[in-house]
C-alpha cells in the first residue's frame, strides 16, 4: 500500500477511538497505520496511549522500541526493551535488541554483558556470536572477536559478512599477534565464492590476505578484480591506492572500523 492508501484506514480506527477511547489495542492498531505512512510520532503518541492502557502488552514496547530505535532514540530504546524482560524475561528477540542499542550508544561492555547472556541461554545463537565479535572488534578486543567469529563460523558458515570480518581481521590489523595470512586468504576465498566473486569488498579483504601472506602479485590480481566492482569514487580510489601499496610490495593495515 501507498502511504496515501493508509488514509481510510487510519480515519477508521479514529472513529473507533473516539467511540471506545478506553480499547489499547485501538490504538496498537492505529500506531501501525500511522508507522506506515511515515507518521513516526503519530505512531509514538498512540503506542505510548496503548501502553497507558495496558501496561502489560510486551508487543507494544517492542513497537515502540523500535521506533526510537530508527530515531537512534537509543536511551528511550533502552528503556522499553528492559520493561519488556522485566515482563518477558525468557525474550531473547529483547536481549539481543537492548544489546545493540547498547551499541550503537558505544557502550560496548555492556552490548557484550547482553549478548554474552544471550548466548549463554542459547549456545548456538550465530546471531549473538556475530555481532559480540563486531562489538569486542570494536573496543579493541581482537582476540576475543576472533574466537567468537570462528565460532559463528563453526555453527554456521553461510554468513559471508562473517567469514569476511574474521578474514579482514587475520589480514590486516597491525597487531601482529592476531595476523595469519595463510587463514586470511581461507577465510577471504570462502567469502567470495559465496557471493559469486562478485562483492568487491570481499575482494578487497582478499587481496589485503595474499598481500599479508607475502602472494603480492596475487593481491594485485584481486584488487584489480575489485576496482570496477567498486560501489562509488571513493571506494575506487581506495583501492587503486591498495594496488600501488601491493605492487611496492607492503601490505595493507587498517587499525579498525
Amino acid at each position: 500500500m501507498t502511504r496515501k492508501q493508509w488514509d481510510p484506514a487510519l480515519a477508521d480506527l479514529t472513529r473507533a477511538i473516539e467511540l471506545d477511547p478506553k480499547t489499547a489495542w485501538r490504538y496498537g492498531l492505529r500506531s501501525e497505520a500511522s508507522r506506515a505512512k511515515g507518521d513516526l510520532d503519530g505512531a509514538l503518541q498512540d503506542l505510548t496511549r496503548a501502553l497507558e492502557l495496558d501496561p502489560s502488552e510486551v508487543l507494544g514496547y517492542a513497537q515502540r522500541a523500535s521506533i526510537h530505535f530508527q530515531r537512534e532514540e537509543y536511551d528511550l530504546a533502552l528503556g522499553d526493551y528492559s520493561k519488556i524482560l522485566e515482563l518477558d524475561p525468557d525474550n531473547l528477540t529483547a536481549l539481543r535488541n537492548r544489546a545493540a542499542a547498547h551499541f550503537r550508544r558505544g557502550d560496548f561492555e555492556d552490548a557484550v554483558r547482553d549478548y554474552s547472556e544471550a548466548i549463554d541461554r542459547a549456545p548456538d545463537n550465530v546471531t549473538a556470536y556475530g555481532f559480540r565479535a563486531y562489538t569486542y572488534e570494536r573496543s579493541g578486543q581482537l582476540a576475543a572477536a576472533i574466537a567468537d567469529y570462528e565460532k559463528a563460523v563453526e555453527l554456521d558458515g553461510t554468513s559471508h559478512s562473517i567469514v569476511d570480518r574474521l578474514a579482514r581481521i587475520l589480514a590486516t590489523r597491525p597487531d601482529e599477534s592476531v595476523r595469519d595470512g595463510k587463514r586470511a586468504v581461507e577465510f577471504a576465498t570462502r567469502a567470495c565464492e559465496m557471493t559469486g566473486w562478485k562483492q568487491a569488498v570481499y575482494l578487497d579483504t582478499l587481496a589485503a590476505a595474499y598481500a599479508e601472506a607475502g602472494e603480492f602479485e596475487t593481491a594485485c590480481e584481486q584488487i584489480e578484480r575489485a576496482i570496477p566492482l567498486a560501489p562509488d569514487s571513493t571506494a575506487e580510489a581506495e583501492f587503486r591506492e591498495r594496488l600501488s601499496l601491493y605492487r611496492s610490495g607492503k601490505p595493507y593495515r587498517e587499525d579498525g572500523l
